[in-house]
């Protein structure tokens, strides 16, 4: 059993607990890495199965970072990719687990002053740069692959690749017209009829489904219908280099 622990930014993206339980629900992040995962293993033979764990938000901010480690020169999403890691590793120590990655979901929000492919880029950077320092704790078999899961601009934009994985999880006979490119699509956040990529998400689920509002199962079942290739082809920036990544992990 391959086991890959992940975490983001809010529980739509990589996941939930059920109410008064410890089982997590995987969200609509941790949907798309498992079928990324699982396909390559299946590939190669190995099975194909995998064995997702979640990092709580919570603890992962919560953490605490040891001076030794030199960390202060880092910014932006490399601290927080940082704690994770550390947090990742402690729990190897404590339950006696061997993770083959951590995957660290985050967004790359929107800059005014910045193309989508240098955002992602430099995002991407921060991230690495986490691992690079955690790598001088870390050396040889004890160290564990960070796997930065970036989406631009959010998840919705990734949601927005496939009509069909609408089509598939509404029922909906129409089939949706999406963005050709939706991972660089955006508009005003205040504006619901703007290109901003969780309203036009949002907009399409809501034809799809008698004007009703999409809940977090909505973006799971989307993300579990959506087709890997199509979505590594509509969202060549940033979906393709996580899936790239995932199979060289491999």
């Amino acid at each position: 059993m391959t086991d890959i622990l992940i975490t983001g930014e809010g529980p739509t993206d990589y996941g939930w607990k059920s109410f008064g339980s410890d089982n997590w629900h995987e969200g609509a992040a941790a949907i798309l890495l498992r079928r990324c995962a699982e396909a390559k293993l299946r590939e190669k033979g190995d099975g194909g199965k995998v064995n997702l764990h979640f990092a709580d938000l919570k603890d992962v901010e919560a953490f605490k970072l040891q001076r030794s480690l030199n960390y202060h020169s880092l910014k932006g999403k490399s601290i927080p990719a940082l704690r994770f890691y550390m947090l990742m590793k402690d729990r190897e120590l404590k339950k006696g687990i061997k993770y083959s990655a951590g995957v660290y979901y985050c967004d790359a929000d929107h800059s005014a002053n910045t193309s989508p492919s240098q955002l992602f880029g430099k995002i991407y950077s921060q991230i690495g740069e986490a691992a690079t320092v955690a790598k001088s704790r870390y050396s040889g078999n004890k160290n564990t692959p960070l796997i930065p899961m970036v989406a631009l601009h959010m998840i919705e934009s990734w949601l927005l690749s496939d009509a069909n994985a609408f089509m598939e999880h509404y029922g909906c006979r129409h089939k949706p017209q999406l963005p050709p490119r939706p991972e660089i699509i955006w508009g005003n956040v205040d504006d619901k009829s703007s290109n901003y990529p969780k309203h036009v998400f949002v907009s399409v689920c809501k034809r799809c489904n008698n004007n009703l509002e999409p809940t977090r199962d909505d973006y799971a079942g989307i993300a579990a219908h959506t087709d890997l290739q199509l979505l590594c082809e509509r969202c060549g920036i940033s979906f393709k280099r996580f899936h790239d990544d995932i199979n060289n992990l491999f």
